[in-house]
């Protein structure tokens, strides 16, 4: 599914509010999309709520700094919180080890200023009641994780003929694209870009082990150079944690960069020069497509979710 977060895709009445963002994330060196290595000590977090930018604070005398940095944009509340954003990653890294349950979804709740720890569903009521004995800022979630089969590395793929396509049919953002030998496995192209030094496209990273061969309408554009996949293979005094990262493929394509675009799909199937990269944050309004579910629009809830996979 590829995020169209261009400021022509934005709604006008969040322009302002998202630009203040913008300048305290640049003046601060962080964002809320990305894990940002030193948030600032009282730094509790900032959304938006409709046309406004919440800065969230754990004491009101730094709110100077924040209206200097954004020129004292008019488009911008504070609120006081209990916990640093800083306070709540690093209570949510420390749960996969010294909670005794395995999580399967997390991630610090800006608004409510908590952590959100999701667990599977027949363990959700146990873990109530360890909630309920804890003074920490903690809420416990009950989330239907689904197993998910991840297909060996060893895969035999099938040369098919390439047919080369003229510029004017070049990938987009949103289209199909499908594992080589089978063509029932199937994902979405995200975007475009580089990966050692070679041009390259990003997908899901479930069911694309490295070495699967992809293609895209009849063209095998090449093999998943590298696999993101946090799932559950460490146990570590009885408690399952998870290793590596992200949820996403990347695939080399440099046998075919002439098919490569800044196009991605939007509203009708038309085609959409992205432009600009967009710093996420909760409260954001977007569009999205992918080539099962199509156009839609959505708001951002919540950002830096961690989720794990089961195998």
């Amino acid at each position: 599914m590829t995020m169209i977060n261009s400021v022509s895709d934005l709604l006008n009445n969040q322009d302002e509010a998202l630009e203040a963002y913008e300048k305290i994330s640049e003046t601060f060196n962080f964002r809320m999309d990305i894990l940002s290595e030193d948030y600032p000590d009282t730094f509790a977090g900032c959304y938006l709520d409709e046309n406004i930018l919440v800065i969230q604070l754990t004491d009101s005398k730094d709110q100077e700094i924040y209206l200097k940095a954004c020129d004292y944009s008019p488009y911008v509340r504070f609120e006081i919180k209990d916990y640093s954003f800083e306070d709540l990653k690093s209570l949510e890294t420390q749960a996969y080890e010294t909670f005794h349950m395995n999580i399967v979804k997390s991630y610090a709740d800006v608004k409510e200023n908590v952590v959100v720890l999701g667990v599977p569903q027949e363990e959700y009521k146990l873990y109530q009641k360890q909630q309920s004995k804890s003074s920490l800022p903690i809420k416990i979630i009950q989330e239907n994780a689904e197993k998910i089969i991840v297909e060996n590395e060893s895969i035999s793929t099938t040369n098919i003929t390439d047919t080369l396509y003229a510029n004017g049919n070049l990938m987009k953002g949103g289209e199909k694209i499908y594992h080589t030998y089978n063509t029932t496995c199937s994902m979405s192209i995200c975007f475009f870009g580089t990966y050692q030094n070679k041009p390259a496209l990003i997908t899901c990273g479930h069911s694309n082990p490295v070495g699967t061969n992809i293609s895209y309408n009849g063209i095998s554009l090449g093999n998943v150079l590298y696999q993101g996949l946090k799932k559950f293979n460490s146990i570590r005094n009885g408690v399952i944690l998870p290793t590596s990262n992200g949820d996403f493929s990347i695939i080399d394509i440099s046998n075919h960069p002439e098919l490569i675009s800044d196009k991605v799909l939007g509203q009708n199937d038309v085609s959409i020069s992205t432009t600009k990269s967009a710093n996420v944050i909760a409260g954001l309004q977007v569009s999205y497509y992918g080539y099962m579910s199509g156009y839609g629009t959505a708001t951002i809830e919540h950002t830096l979710v961690t989720f794990i996979i089961l195998i």
